[in-house]
């Protein structure tokens, strides 16, 4: 069975053939996308971006394809709440990846 990677992004990522490109060849890559959020300026988007509820499905679906290994694909989303923001994304996506197996 090959490596596969789940990646979770924010809905308006545009850059998915470049994210394709930085994989190797015999690693599969699935895609999910957080739903939209609304915003005034860039520092609420990243806040809301940052709020670890946006991560339960798409952490969800990618295990349920089959990924091995999710990321979330949002370095300023994860900024944003500091340290402690940063881990309470991190353990919402363990704690839906593991329901989601």
């Amino acid at each position: 069975m090959k490596p596969h990677v789940g990646v979770v992004a924010s809905y308006d990522f545009t850059r998915e053939a470049e994210l394709r490109r930085w994989f190797p060849p015999g690693v599969e890559l699935t895609l999910t996308f957080t739903d939209r959020v609304p915003y005034q300026d860039n520092l609420e988007l990243v806040s809301r971006l940052g709020d670890p509820g946006l991560l339960a499905e798409p952490t969800r679906t990618l295990v349920e394809r089959g990924a091995q290994a999710v990321a979330y694909l949002c370095t300023a989303c994860t900024f944003a709440g500091g340290a402690a923001g940063e881990r309470a994304l991190r353990e919402a996506m363990r704690h839906h990846g593991e329901r989601g197996r």
